[in-house]
């Protein structure tokens, strides 16, 4: 339903006032403002959870993920009481039910980890076979550092179908200073 991706900013409904041809004006705007960079991407485990993800430093993506928390929140309706829920806030630390509350996602700014999933939840040796393999099947694609070029805006045609990319747009921006 998602496909391989990388999440920066969760997915949302468009706000009272707001829409689809703004939001992209937005999203065009403010990746033609910001510069391209590179990561370096490894697989390793998250939570049980197979997927590839940035090397440290990441002080750069970091950022880059905390601008597009900000930059789009005023396109996100407030969350229903049954999205809110569905999130499960008791379950979360205090900063990240205040980053529920106030980005309508709880794992971003200080909880943000980038992540691109390539498994479900795996237990035991499964989880650890796997992650073996895909270690060894994808070093060599990932000894070269990853270019973040590009900012994508996905759709939800309907409640439940599968996510596609709208558009996609080239970080054009000069420098990072």
């Amino acid at each position: 339903r998602y496909g391989f991706h990388a999440t920066l900013k969760a997915p949302f409904r468009l706000a009272d006032g707001t829409t689809i041809d703004l939001l992209h004006q937005s999203v065009r705007a403010f990746a033609a403002s910001r510069p391209a960079f590179t990561i370096q991407p490894e697989v390793t485990s998250l939570q049980r959870f197979i997927a590839v993800t940035a090397k440290p430093p990441t002080e750069l993506l970091d950022a880059f993920a905390a601008d597009v928390v900000r930059a789009f929140e005023p396109f996100r309706a407030p969350l229903t009481a049954a999205e809110m829920a569905r999130r499960q806030p008791e379950t979360k630390t205090e900063r990240q039910r205040a980053h529920l509350q106030t980005w309508g996602y709880p794992y971003v700014m200080e909880d943000f980890w980038f992540h691109m999933t390539l498994t479900d939840r795996l237990a035991g040796a499964e989880h650890d076979h796997l992650l073996a393999h895909l270690q060894a099947a994808m070093q060599h694609l990932l000894a070269a550092p990853l270019v973040v070029d590009r900012l994508a805006v996905f759709e939800e045609p309907a409640a439940g179908q599968p996510f596609r990319i709208s558009a996609a747009y080239e970080l054009r921006g000069e420098s990072w200073a």
